[in-house]
């Protein structure tokens, strides 16, 4: 995965774009549950389909993916697995983030960087890779 430059936004959790072709997936389609037309509709309950909850939109080769997690701590946690499989299929150009990294968050290893950021430490150790 080739590294990238993160950028800090207080609207999303994680959102990942890329210009690249890949197929679609939703997390409640899997669950047979309706999907959202928008990320900004969110099931009312507060509970997500899926942990991470994902939200993926194609079009012609503009490609959208939006990744709702938990602020989890524990680096063994499978939800961390899922996260690097969205990225690894998507290889995402721009990653935004809501909150603000720390610069050394940078260089740390994988494991150190959730038990110190959550979903924020892992989100900066895949881009980096």
């Amino acid at each position: 995965m080739k590294k990238l430059n993160i950028i800090n936004s207080p609207l999303l959790v994680v959102l990942i774009a890329t210009l690249g072709y890949s197929k679609i997936t939703f997390s409640a389609e899997r669950l047979n549950q309706a999907q959202p037309r928008s990320y900004l509709e969110l099931p009312t309950s507060g509970k997500l389909s899926a942990i991470p909850y994902e939200w993926e939109r194609k079009t012609n080769r503009k490609h959208l993916v939006v990744i709702g997690s938990r602020r989890e701590r524990n680096p063994r946690s499978p939800m961390f697995d899922r996260i690097e499989t969205i990225f690894k299929r998507v290889r995402p150009e721009m990653v935004i983030h809501e909150s603000v990294a720390a610069e050394q968050l940078k260089t740390m290893p994988r494991d150190q960087a959730i038990v110190i950021a959550a979903d924020l430490g892992f989100t900066i150790y895949l881009a980096g890779k």
